[in-house]
């Protein structure tokens, strides 16, 4: 039982004496005792969990910035227009629609897949690709999409 439940039991039992009238002085001052003490604890929950929630709108703010710059960025290169917004794709033309994550690094299965490729290939044009079921998605660089579609 920690300090908070403790707390929360002794005033339930004083307040119980206190409805009946039975309250000695004694037992008063320990009531007002715990119930500010109790009160001191609960603000302190509420502190940390504002806090908490502070720093994830901060986190998330962040994240949204980052996302906008990304998008920003692809838009820029392919010289398509940046639409981004919820429900809206991310950056596209009349053609192509693009959906844009940022990320601080490229995950490690698709990074192996390229080079590998790009090491096999016999022309400049190379690609990976992920099966899944009868889903099967592709991966291609920048460069590559950019000479290919003749985009940005």
């Amino acid at each position: 039982m920690n300090r908070k439940e403790f707390l929360e039991k002794e005033i339930e039992l004083l307040e119980d004496k206190k409805l009946w009238g039975d309250l000695p002085k004694k037992e008063k001052d320990a009531l007002l005792a715990y119930s500010y003490e109790y009160q001191e604890i609960v603000a302190g929950e509420v502190k940390i969990e504002k806090e908490k929630k502070t720093e994830k709108s901060k986190d998330m703010k962040n994240r949204r910035r980052r996302g906008k710059y990304g998008e920003k960025k692809v838009a820029e290169e392919l010289d398509m227009k940046r639409n981004g917004g919820v429900g809206m794709r991310d950056v596209g033309n009349n053609f192509w629609s693009i959906e844009v994550k940022t990320v601080a690094k490229i995950p490690a299965s698709i990074d192996k897949m390229l080079d590998q490729s790009r090491r096999l290939a016999t022309t400049e044009n190379y690609a990976g690709g992920f099966r899944c079921g009868r889903r099967v998605v592709y991966v291609i660089e920048g460069d590559i999409f950019r000479a290919v579609t003749g985009e940005g």
